[in-house]
């Protein structure tokens, strides 16, 4: 309840931006199927056309959106590998107006929203509408590589499943880098 009460007070003063952001989910979900991109508060996005899974490589499950939920603000969770839409996520990367990358929005296929932050170690990640100048924007250490973390541009906190914990249904959360195996996934192509 803690969480969810801060983030109200967050949003509550950040309500102009929200409008702002819900636009750019829109533009979003509908270039998302054909790639290309689109403009927003002087950043400019370029939809990702591949879909991935991400894995906590500790456990093997997905990072999922909770109960396949569409809903702006709902709980991001780690969950057994269903294949389903609400585990595949979108890179989604973000250039400032001098063509400079700022990161990656991580998008989800069923949502259409992409994953945020409340900015406070500790507080579960959720989905919210995708804008490069809310707390959604991630990089990650990846390539060619199979070992990747994600950290938010924003806090400079790290992708994390709470508490080490092994447990489908697990929050995620951001916390400070640790090198835990909690805080290292693997990314992978759907469909490969």
């Amino acid at each position: 309840m803690r969480n969810i009460t801060r983030r109200a007070a967050l949003r509550a003063s950040a309500a102009a931006l929200t409008a702002a952001a819900v636009f750019g989910a829109t533009t979003t979900a509908a270039n998302a199927s054909s790639g290309g991109s689109y403009s927003e508060g002087g950043y400019t996005v370029y939809l990702d056309t591949q879909a991935h899974w991400i894995t906590p490589e500790f456990s093997g499950m997905n990072v999922s959106v909770a109960d396949n939920s569409t809903a702006a603000f709902h709980r991001v969770i780690q969950w057994y590998n269903d294949g389903g839409a609400e585990q595949k996520w979108y890179f989604d990367a973000v250039y400032d107006s001098s063509s400079g990358f700022e990161g990656y929005l991580l998008r989800n296929e069923n949502s259409g929203q992409c994953l945020s932050t409340d900015g406070q170690a500790g507080d579960t990640l959720f989905q919210e509408a995708c804008n490069p100048g809310l707390l959604t924007e991630w990089f990650t250490r990846g390539g060619s590589s199979p070992d990747n973390w994600f950290y938010n541009r924003y806090t400079g906190l790290y992708l994390d499943v709470s508490g080490y914990s092994y447990a489908a249904g697990t929050n995620l959360d951001l916390w400070y880098w640790n090198g835990g195996d909690n805080q290292w996934f693997y990314v992978t192509n759907v469909g490969s």
